[in-house]
């Protein structure tokens, strides 16, 4: 207290307060000697008023030394900041204290034993052996999410008053173990405790002090701008890492194939953008071992994955809106993935006019191949223009980066990539199959074609590109022409599920469900495949109860992502009268997405199949906690749209609308979403402002303009109510029957004036 110039009542603010303006009048460079004897002064100090228990039997203190009785901890009153230096506590305050005349500082009352004179570093490692003892109890007890710090912050803190790291030097012994723990590898609960020691031992504030820790503080040093540019990211970006970082943490569950293709991108980007700090707060072998599994992963198994995914909201169409639809532009995304595969067809393409590509560019090809499939454009051209550098006739190289730069939006450099390509080698399949892609995303369809056949002609076995030929030819809506090709591709490759997908593609596009199921009938007895029983379970009549559970049984007894397939029964249980099978259905997919993203709309899917089947305790707790864990707009605003088509729990619906809203007042889909639930509420009029706000942004947005054009009839603008009505039906056919289905009809008359 002598040394910190303060009173014998000073409280733990006063300490701080008095170690902080001592601190500014020491040179730490110059003076160690003075600062570790101001530090002393001040963990002592600490200590007397954390623990005044322990000075209950003290010696009496000498006169004129302030009293060593136990503090009495209070509320610290608010300090005059002008006051820099407090004058020292003296019994008359007008007269100094001589402190020559005081007795020698001593930090701790003689009735504390002090450790004997021990080596600081083995004291040091002491106490941090004990830290590690209650690791495994505080990983249990503070689970996974990072902010979870609190109970390891106040476990270091509880350590740092341990009387044996009462020396500077065993003190920083223990800094350093717990910096080299964090270093090292990552364990249950890292995650929080990086947090907790950052806080506690202030290494983002005094980097001179981190980095003095060696090797382990350099890392700790890299990580904590890493984690602050984590941080920095958006709300939706840094939620949908944080939710990967805790599947990461699972290590006893391998991921499924769509964890696998939804995450593959996130994980690289992370990888290249926080690797110091990635590696201390999720498990590295299972991040190696995640990107050994993608990167095995088939392109056509990466699509079926990909089956069911969300679209973003920029496309949003609910699955609830638009029924059993998606089956066909399922189909297409599967060519259109699998399309990537061709682009370098490494060992098998017969090019002319350019050199071959030595072994290691062959292994840098499907490396970036690999990227751009992942969407990873970035990476993909740094290691192709890398390639390109030695390589600089390597026509494949060319060809990929020509996709590449497409796909990243550079047109004019995936125009010059294709030609240099062309003139390298003019008969190169890989440089054909990069310009059909291409073409076919331009909507440059004839070229595309042109192309295709001109791949197929050069490699004629090669059934990815004859798949990208069936793709153009059913682009183009020459189905006749694309079942040929298919038909063709079925005899050489009767194996290939892809093949009879397609078909049945055609067909179902057509309207045509005999030969739809056909197609499918045959694929399942040529090449029986997961999807295709899926699409026959829902391709089924709605009397076929037995046909559709033996097609989904089989369906997952083949898939290895069940996820997809459990949520497409649940919902067919559902609209089939059988809430209770559904919501068991959706209780076994619960279990297969947990710590995935996927987890808040199956939540909220049971919690509908349970509304449905009477059991509103159920429900409420499972939307409930839909609610409570979705974070993302995207995320709140789907669970919104569930709610509202089903009519169960419209207020909490309209909520979670509204703080979608709140992360993103642009997006025309939340304010659609937002406005149909206020109808459905019968709160007409705010409908209408909200659907107004939804047109301005996108005017042709057809479910907007027939909500608004139902809430204007209700308010009585029949007019205007039917000019938006017939908007709608011109842009959407059918759109009256989607809404009937949700319980919402325009007015009789409008219905017999179209």
């Amino acid at each position: 207290l002598q040394r910190l110039a303060l009173a014998a009542d000073a409280d733990e603010r006063a300490i701080r307060r008095a170690y902080a303006r001592e601190l500014k009048l020491i040179d730490q460079e110059r003076d160690l000697d003075g600062f570790q004897e101001l530090r002393a002064a001040y963990e002592a100090a600490l200590f007397w008023v954390r623990h005044p228990e322990a000075f209950a039997d003290a010696d009496p203190a000498p006169a004129g030394a302030p009293a060593a009785a136990a503090p009495t901890v209070k509320a610290a009153p608010p300090a005059d900041d002008a006051d820099a230096h407090p004058a020292p506590p003296a019994a008359d305050a007008a007269t100094p204290v001589d402190h020559a005349a005081l007795p020698p500082f001593d930090p701790l009352p003689h009735a504390t034993a002090l450790p004997q004179a021990e080596d600081p570093i083995a004291l040091g490692n002491a106490v941090f052996d004990e830290f590690c003892l209650r690791l495994p109890q505080l990983a249990e007890a503070t689970g996974v999410p990072i902010e979870s710090d609190a109970p390891w912050q106040r476990a270091l803190q509880e350590s740092l008053v341990d009387l044996r790291l009462f020396g500077i030097d065993a003190r920083q012994q223990f800094e350093l173990r717990v910096a080299i723990l964090l270093a090292e590898r990552w364990r249950p609960g890292h995650e929080a405790l990086l947090v907790a020691a950052v806080e506690v031992f202030d290494w983002a504030a005094d980097r001179r002090r981190v980095q003095r820790l060696g090797q382990a503080g350099a890392l700790l040093d890299l990580a904590i701008d890493e984690r602050a540019l984590f941080d920095a990211q958006s709300d939706d970006d840094a939620n949908h890492q944080r939710q990967l970082l805790q599947r990461l943490r699972v290590t006893d569950m391998p991921p499924t194939w769509r964890e696998l293709a939804l995450h593959a991108h996130t994980l690289e980007m992370m990888i290249a953008r926080f690797p110091h700090w990635l590696a201390m707060v999720a498990d590295v072998d299972t991040i190696v071992h995640w990107r050994r599994l993608n990167e095995a992963m088939p392109g056509w198994r990466r699509a079926l994955a990909l089956l069911g995914q969300k679209r973003a909201a920029s496309q949003y169409k609910s699955p609830a809106r638009s029924g059993y639809s998606w089956r066909w532009g399922w189909a297409v995304l599967v060519l259109i993935l699998f399309m990537l595969r061709t682009l370098s067809h490494l060992g098998n393409d017969h090019s002319t006019g350019g050199p071959a590509a030595v072994p290691d560019g062959a292994a840098v090809l499907q490396e970036a191949e690999k990227n751009v499939a992942a969407g990873n454009y970035s990476a993909a051209l740094t290691s192709l223009d890398l390639l390109i550098a030695r390589q600089p006739n390597n026509a494949e190289a060319y060809a990929l980066r020509a996709y590449a730069h497409h796909s990243d939006g550079k047109p004019q450099l995936a125009d010059q990539d294709l030609e240099r390509a062309a003139m390298l080698a003019p008969a190169s399949a890989t440089m054909l199959r990069s310009r059909t892609l291409i073409a076919i995303e331009r909507k440059q369809l004839q070229n595309a074609l042109t192309s295709a056949r001109r791949a197929v002609q050069i490699e004629p076995d090669f059934y990815p590109g004859q798949l990208l030929l069936a793709r153009v030819l059913i682009k183009m809506k020459q189905d006749t022409e694309a079942l040929q090709q298919l038909e063709a591709m079925a005899t050489a490759h009767p194996d290939q599920p892809l093949t009879y997908m397609a078909m049945f593609g055609i067909h179902d596009r057509q309207g045509d469900h005999d030969q739809a199921m056909a197609a499918l009938n045959r694929g399942v007895a040529a090449a029986p495949d997961a999807i295709l029983y899926l699409n026959r379970a829902l391709q089924r009549s709605r009397g076929d109860r037995a046909g559709r559970e033996r097609d989904f049984d089989s369906s997952l007894a083949l898939t290895a992502d069940p996820l997809t397939v459990l949520r497409e029964r649940a919902r067919w249980e559902l609209a089939d009268g059988r809430p209770d099978a559904a919501a068991a259905t959706y209780g076994a997919a619960i279990t297969h997405a947990s710590g995935t993203d996927e987890l808040p709309m199956l939540m909220a899917q049971r919690g509908v199949a349970y509304a449905r089947a009477g059991k509103s305790p159920l429900a409420d707790a499972d939307i409930a906690t839909a609610r409570s864990s979705s974070a993302a707009a995207s995320q709140q605003n789907d669970i919104a749209w569930l709610l509202a088509t089903h009519g169960v729990a419209l207020p909490t619906a309209l909520e979670l609308a509204q703080q979608a809203l709140s992360k993103e007042p642009a997006s025309a889909i939340y304010l659609d979403t937002s406005g149909f639930i206020l109808l459905q509420l019968g709160r007409e009029a705010e409908a209408v402002r909200q659907l107004d706000a939804a047109l301005a942004l996108r005017p042709d947005l057809a479910n907007s303009l027939f909500v608004r054009g139902v809430a204007r009839q209700r308010l009585g603008l029949h007019a205007a109510g039917k000019a938006d009505l017939q908007s709608a039906r011109a842009a959407e056919p059918g759109i009256d029957a989607e809404y009937a289905a949700y319980g919402v009809q325009p007015a009789p008359s409008s219905r017999r004036a179209l």
